[in-house]
């Protein structure tokens, strides 16, 4: 990974394969993601990529507020890089913050 990325961030990376799904609509949320890496697919309702995250960018926010179901199935892009999960709670080895930022 890039000398840019700070240590925390980056052991709490989960890598995905191109093409892989970080996660799928209808599943329970909790938890946001941070793209470090490579890039996702946010897909449609038809399966379609509607938009495309690269580095810095996040999804998932709107599931960490409400705790409620995911709106959209994200894959990873073709580059099959890396995405962080922050969650609520600090308890797990794959969370990098209980406070993670707002995203604009």
């Amino acid at each position: 990974m890039s000398d840019t990325i700070l240590p925390g961030i980056e052991a709490a990376a989960r890598y995905v394969a191109a093409g892989e799904a970080v996660v799928r609509a209808g599943e329970p949320g909790g938890e946001m993601y941070v793209v470090i890496a490579g890039s996702v697919e946010v897909l449609d309702a038809e399966g379609q990529p509607a938009t495309r995250i690269g580095p810095g960018g996040t999804f998932g926010e709107v599931a960490l507020v409400d705790g409620g179901p995911r709106l959209r199935t994200v894959r990873a892009g073709p580059e099959g890089r890396g995405c962080c999960r922050w969650t609520k709670r600090a308890s797990s080895t794959s969370s990098a913050s209980s406070r993670p930022s707002r995203s604009p």
